[in-house]
C-alpha cells in the first residue's frame, strides 16, 4: 500500500494552488464545461444519429445462442481477436501493446481486462477507473485510458464480441463528446454496463429492455436525467448497483422515489448530482431499500441539516460516504448500529459533535478499516471523555482500523494513548485541531504507522528518540506546534522509508554530525524556524530525491554553499531567512523560488535567467538594486513575478512575451519612465501592481488587451492625462480592483467608468479631476454583489465572492486608505472590501442621491473637494457603510436623521463644511460624539459640542428632499423678498413725502376732510 501524502503541492503557474484546491476549482467549473458540451452536441447532430444505428448493429449480433460456436484450440477465434485489435486501435493507450496480435495462437483470454467463459468465448471487457489515494482520506477515481477516435468507432469495434455480457468502459475517458446510443435493446444478455467516463446528453430509453442488467455505471460529465429517463429505471428489477456521477437531475425527488422501488438495489453511488433533501426523504423512508443497502455514496451534493433518521435502518452498510455536503447536526447515536461498516466518510460537512462520543462511534464497528471525519465543526475532548475508551477490549474492537482522519476540527485536550494501541493503524491525521500536551509515547510504538500528521496543534514538550523505531513511517508532519528540544540522528535511526518530513514552526534545534548520512531519501523537507547551525547542513546534500525544500525563518551566519546549485529541486523557500553574502547559482530545475524577506543586496541573481521551468518567483521585500533584468521578459513558463519593496531603478523593460504570467508586482520601488507598450502581450494577466513608483506618461491603451485583469493598481505614480475613455466594463469586464490614486490625472470622470459591473474597490483620489460626480456610480452593481449572510454562515455553498480567484493567492494584497489609515487588505479581506474613494480632487456639484443605492458599500470618501448642496436624505439606505468621509467640502443643510440607521458606521468625518441644525441622535450616533467629527460647522448644535439647539424642528429635518431641491427654495425666498421690497418702496414713497413736505401734508389732510364730509353728509 502506498500512503498518499496529504500535503498540498503547488502546481506550476497556479500560485498557492494545491491538489485539493485544483479539485475544488474543477468541481466549480463543471457548469461552464457543461454549457460548452451542450454547444458541441448541437454541432454533432449527424453523429448523434449515426452512433445509435451503429451500436444497434453491434448489439443485434450479440445473442446468447451464438456463444456456443466452435472455438479454436488456442482459445481465441479470429473474429474475436480482430474485434479486440480494432478496439485497442481506438484507444489512446494500447492496453495490449506487448501481446502478439496476429495468428491463431494468440490467447486473448489472458489479456488484461479480458474475461472468457469455459468455452473460450470473450464475455467480459473490464476497464474500470483506478483509485487515487485509496489509502488516504483524499481519494478519487480517475480514468486510465481514453478514446482517441469517435465513440462510434470504439463501440463499432465490439461487433465481433458476440457473447459479451460484462462491458465496463468507465475507466476510459472521452476526449470528444460521448453521446449515449439511443437504442441498445438487442444487448439483452448484458448484466454489467459501464459507459465511458464523460458521457453527455440523455439516457437511451430502451435500456429498459436490458432486463438482466444488474450493474449500471454512468460516470458522466454532463449527463442529465429528465423525468422520462428516471421512470424507466424502475423496470430494471434485477439492478443491484447503480453508479451515477457528475449528472444533473432536475427533480431529485422523482429519482428517490424510483430508486426506492428497486427490490434488489444494494450498491448506490450518486456523486456530484446536485441532489437535495427531497431525494433523502424518499430513500430514507423506504425500509426495504435501507435494509438492502451495503454501499452508499452520496458525496458532493446539496444535503442540509440533520442526517435522516431513516438511515438507522441501513444496518447492512459496509461503505458509507456522506462527505462534502452541508449536514449540520451531530452524528446520531444510532450510527453505532452499523456493525458491518468498513469505510465511513463524513468529512467536509458542518457536523457539531458525536452523540456518545468517538469511542462509541468507532468501537461498535469491528470491521472498520477507514474513518474520516475531517473538516467539520467537531469540538471538545471527544477522544477522551468516554469511559469505554479505557476498556481492555477497545483495541480488539478496532483491530482492523487502518485509517483515521480527524483533521481540521476544533478538538482539544490531550491526544489519548489508546490510539497507539491500534494494532494495524497506518494513517493517523489529527492536524489543524487544538490538541495540547505532549505526543503520547504509545504512538512511537505503533509498528505499522506510515503516516503521522499532527501539524497545527498546540503540542509541547520534546520529541522522543523512540520515533526512530517507526521503521514503516513514510510521512511525518509535526509542524506548527510548540515542540522544543534537540533532534538528532537517533530520531531517524530506522526511518528508511521516510519520504516527507516537516518539523517547521517549532522551537527545535536540529543537530546532526556533518558526516551523517540519513537512512532515508525524502521528497519534501520542511524545517522552517528551526535552528540548523551556521550554514546549510551537509546531510541535505545527500538527498537526491528531494524536490521541495522549505527553510523559511532560518538564519545562517555563513553564505549558502555552492553545492545547493547541484540539487534537483523544484521548490525552494528561503523566505524570512537572512542570506549572507552573494547568492550562489541556484538549481536550474526550479519551478518555484521564494527568496522574499531575506535581506538580499545587489542585483537579482543571474542564475534565475537559466531556470527554464520557473513558474513562480518571489523576491519581494529585500534590498535588490539595479534594473529589472530583461531575461524575465522571455521566461515563457513564468506565472507569478513579485519584485515589490526593493530599490529597483530605471524603466520597466519593454519586451514582455510571457503568456502564462498571471501576477506582476513591481510596487514600492523607484521605477520611472512610461508603462511599456508590450504590456498588451500579457493577456493572461490577472493582477498588475505598479503602484508607489515614479512612472510617468499616460495610461497606455495596451492595458485594454489584458481583459482578464482582476486587480489594476497604478496608484502613487506620476501618471498624467485623463482617465482613458476606453477604460470600462467592455474592455476589462472582470476588473474588481482599480486604483489610480495619487497621480496627476486631470479632466472629468468618464461615464464609461460606471460600466464596470464587477469593481468593488475604486480609488481615484488625490488627482486633479474636475467636473461633477457621475450619478451612474449608483448603478455599479459590483459594490452590492457580495452575500454577507452567506459568508457569516460559513456555508460551503455560499455565494462566491467575485474576487474568490484572487483570494486563492496567499500573497495577493492591496494597500488602501480607509477609516483614516492605510490598511493592508489581503487574502480573505479582498473578498469583503467595497470602497469608493474620490477624495482630494476638484470635483464640484452636489453629492448624487443615486449613491445611496450602494447598500453593499463599506467605505465612501469624497472629502477635500468642492461639493455643495445638502447630504441626501436617503443616506440611511447605505446599510453596509462603515466609513463615511464628507469633510472639507461646501455642504449645507441639516444632517439627515436617517444617518442614525447606519448601524455599521464606526468612522465618520463631516468636518469643515457649512452644515447646520441639531446632530441626529440614535444608538450608533451615540458612539460618534467626538467633536472633531463635526469641527468647523459653526451652525451645528449638540450637547457634546457645548452648543444648545433652540429649534422646535426635529433633529435632521431640512424641509427638503435633497440638496437638489435647493434651487426651488432659493426661488421661493427670492419671490417673498421682492414682494416685501415692493411693498416697502410703495409705502414709504407715499408716506415719506407727506412727512417731508408740509404743503403736501396740509393739502392731503384738507382733501381727506372734504372727502369725509362728503361721505358723512345726510342724503335728502
Amino acid at each position: 500500500m502506498n500512503v498518499q501524502s496529504p500535503r498540498p503541492r503547488p502546481r506550476p503557474g497556479l500560485p498557492g494552488a494545491t491538489v485539493g484546491t485544483i479539485r475544488q476549482l474543477t468541481m466549480k467549473s463543471l457548469e461552464g464545461i457543461r454549457k460548452k458540451n451542450h454547444e458541441r452536441l448541437r454541432e454533432m447532430g449527424k453523429l448523434g444519429g449515426m452512433v445509435p444505428r451503429l451500436f444497434l448493429l453491434v448489439l443485434s449480433m450479440s445473442f446468447p445462442m451464438l456463444c456456443s460456436g466452435r472455438v479454436a484450440s488456442s482459445g481465441c477465434n479470429t473474429e474475436e481477436l480482430q474485434a479486440l485489435v480494432e478496439f485497442q486501435a481506438s484507444l489512446g493507450y494500447p492496453p495490449w501493446a506487448g501481446a502478439q496480435l496476429h495468428g491463431n495462437g494468440t490467447r486473448c483470454c489472458l489479456w488484461e481486462g479480458v474475461g472468457c467463459n469455459r468455452k473460450g468465448r470473450v464475455v467480459k471487457l473490464d476497464f474500470p477507473g483506478r483509485a487515487y489515494g485509496e489509502d488516504s482520506p483524499d481519494y478519487y477515481y480517475y480514468p486510465t485510458n481514453s478514446i482517441k477516435s469517435t465513440v462510434a468507432e470504439t463501440l463499432g469495434s465490439l461487433l465481433g464480441l458476440r457473447c459479451l455480457n460484462h462491458l465496463d468502459l468507465s475507466g476510459i475517458e472521452c476526449l470528444q463528446p460521448c453521446m449515449i446510443p439511443d437504442v441498445v435493446e438487442s444487448m439483452r444478455q448484458l448484466q454489467f454496463l459501464g459507459l465511458p467516463n464523460g458521457v453527455i446528453g440523455n439516457l437511451p430509453r430502451n435500456i429498459r429492455n436490458l432486463t438482466k442488467l444488474q450493474v449500471l455505471v454512468l460516470p458522466g460529465w454532463d449527463l442529465e436525467l429528465v423525468d422520462s429517463d428516471i421512470q424507466w429505471l424502475s423496470i430494471l428489477v434485477s439492478l443491484n448497483r447503480f453508479d451515477l456521477r457528475n449528472a444533473r437531475i432536475p427533480r431529485p425527488s422523482d429519482l428517490g422515489r424510483v430508486l426506492s422501488s428497486l427490490p434488489r438495489l444494494s450498491n448506490l453511488t450518486l456523486f456530484f448530482c446536485g441532489l437535495d433533501n427531497s431525494f433523502l426523504r424518499h430513500i430514507s423512508s423506504n425500509f426495504t431499500l435501507m435494509s438492502n443497502l451495503k454501499h452508499l455514496d452520496l458525496s458532493f451534493n446539496n444535503f442540509l441539516g440533520e442526517i435522516p433518521d431513516g438511515f438507522q435502518n441501513a444496518t447492512a452498510l459496509e461503505f458509507m460516504d456522506l462527505s462534502r455536503n452541508e449536514f449540520s447536526s451531530s452524528v446520531p447515536m444510532w450510527f453505532g448500529n452499523y456493525r458491518n461498516l468498513a469505510r465511513l466518510s463524513l468529512s467536509d460537512n458542518s457536523l457539531k459533535g458525536i452523540e456518545g462520543g468517538l469511542g462509541w462511534l468507532l468501537s461498535s464497528k469491528k470491521n472498520l478499516r477507514y474513518a474520516n471525519l475531517a473538516n467539520n465543526g467537531l469540538a471538545g475532548e471527544i477522544l477522551t471523555n468516554q469511559s469505554m475508551l479505557m476498556s481492555p477490549s477497545y483495541g480488539e474492537d478496532l483491530k482492523d482500523l487502518r485509517i483515521l482522519s480527524l483533521s481540521a476540527n476544533r478538538l482539544s485536550g490531550e491526544i489519548p494513548g489508546w490510539l497507539g494501541g491500534l494494532p494495524v493503524l497506518e494513517y493517523l491525521d489529527l492536524s489543524k485541531n487544538q490538541f495540547s500536551g505532549s505526543i503520547p509515547s504509545s504512538l512511537y510504538s505503533t509498528p505499522n504507522l506510515r503516516l503521522l500528521n499532527l501539524n497545527g496543534n498546540q503540542l509541547s514538550g520534546t520529541i522522543s528518540e523512540a520515533l526512530g523505531q517507526l521503521s514503516n513511517l513514510e510521512y511525518l508532519d509535526l509542524s506548527g506546534n510548540k515542540l522544543s528540544g534537540t533532534v538528532s540522528e537517533a530520531h531517524f535511526w530506522k526511518l528508511s522509508q521516510l519520504s516527507d518530513l516537516d518539523l517547521s514552526d517549532n522551537h527545535l534545534t536540529i543537530k546532526m554530525d556533518d558526516s551523517w548520512t540519513p537512512p532515508f531519501q525524502v521528497r519534501f523537507l520542511g524545517m522552517g524556524l528551526c535552528s540548523l547551525g551556521t550554514q546549510l547542513p551537509q546531510w541535505m546534500r545527500t538527498q537526491k530525491l528531494l524536490y521541495d525544500l522549505k527553510l523559511p525563518n532560518v538564519s545562517f551566519s555563513k553564505q549558502l554553499p555552492e553545492w545547493i546549485g547541484d540539487m534537483n529541486l523544484l521548490y525552494l523557500n528561503l523566505s524570512y531567512s537572512r542570506i549572507i553574502g552573494p547568492v550562489p547559482d541556484l538549481p536550474a530545475s526550479l519551478n518555484e523560488l521564494d527568496i522574499s524577506h531575506s535581506s538580499l543586496i545587489g542585483p537579482l541573481p543571474e542564475s534565475i535567467g537559466r531556470m527554464a521551468s520557473l513558474t513562480n518567483l518571489y523576491a519581494y521585500d529585500n534590498y535588490l538594486n539595479g534594473s529589472i533584468p530583461s531575461f524575465l521578459c522571455k521566461m515563457k513558463s513564468l506565472g507569478m513575478l513579485d519584485l515589490s519593496k526593493n530599490n529597483l531603478r530605471g524603466s520597466i523593460p519593454d519586451c514582455w512575451d510571457t503568456p502564462d504570467l498571471v501576477r506582476m508586482d513591481f510596487s514600492f520601488n523607484n521605477l520611472s519612465g512610461p508603462i511599456p507598450s508590450s504590456i498588451k502581450h500579457l493577456n493572461g494577466l490577472l493582477s498588475l501592481h505598479l503602484n508607489n513608483n515614479h512612472l510617468s506618461g499616460e495610461i497606455p491603451h495596451g492595458l485594454s488587451y489584458c481583459d482578464l485583469l482582476l486587480i489594476l493598481d497604478l496608484g502613487d505614480n506620476n501618471l498624467n492625462g485623463g482617465i482613458p475613455t476606453w477604460m470600462g466594463g467592455d474592455t476589462l469586464p472582470m476588473l474588481q480592483v482599480l486604483r489610480l490614486t495619487g497621480n496627476e490625472l486631470s479632466g472629468h470622470i468618464p461615464p464609461m467608468i460606471c460600466s464596470f459591473q464587477q469593481v468593488r474597490l475604486l480609488d481615484l483620489s488625490r488627482n486633479g479631476l474636475t467636473g461633477s460626480i457621475p450619478p451612474c456610480f449608483g448603478l455599479m452593481s459590483g459594490f452590492n454583489l457580495f452575500d454577507w449572510s452567506a459568508l457569516a454562515s460559513g456555508s460551503h455553498f455560499a455565494s462566491q465572492s467575485p474576487v474568490g480567484v484572487i483570494a486563492d493567492d496567499q500573497r495577493e494584497h492591496v494597500i488602501q486608505f480607509m477609516k483614516g489609515v492605510n490598511s493592508d487588505y489581503s487574502q480573505i479581506d479582498l473578498q469583503l472590501v467595497t470602497i469608493l474613494d474620490l477624495s482630494s480632487n476638484s470635483l464640484v456639484g452636489t453629492l448624487p442621491k443615486e449613491l445611496c443605492n450602494l447598500f453593499g458599500l463599506r467605505g465612501l470618501n469624497v472629502s477635500h473637494n468642492h461639493l455643495n448642496g445638502s447630504i441626501p436624505n436617503r443616506i440611511g439606505d447605505m446599510t453596509s457603510i462603515e466609513s463615511l468621509d464628507l469633510s472639507d467640502n461646501l455642504l449645507t443643510g441639516n444632517i439627515p436623521a436617517s444617518i442614525s440607521a447606519l448601524t455599521s458606521l464606526d468612522h465618520l468625518n463631516l468636518s469643515r463644511n457649512n452644515l447646520s441644525g441639531e446632530i441626529p441622535k440614535g444608538s450608533q450616533m451615540q458612539t460618534l460624539q467626538d467633536p472633531s467629527i463635526y469641527a468647523d460647522n459653526p451652525l451645528l448644535c449638540a450637547d457634546f459640542l457645548q452648543r444648545k439647539c433652540h429649534s422646535t424642528l426635529p433633529p435632521g429635518y431640512s424641509g427638503l428632499e435633497d440638496g437638489n431641491d435647493r434651487g426651488d427654495r432659493l426661488e421661493q425666498l427670492l419671490f417673498y423678498a421682492v414682494m416685501a421690497l415692493g411693498f416697502g418702496c410703495g409705502f414709504w414713497g407715499a408716506v415719506g413725502s407727506l412727512v417731508v413736505n408740509s404743503k403736501w401734508r396740509k393739502a392731503f389732510f384738507e382733501f381727506a376732510a372734504r372727502v369725509t364730509d362728503w361721505l358723512t353728509r345726510p342724503k335728502h
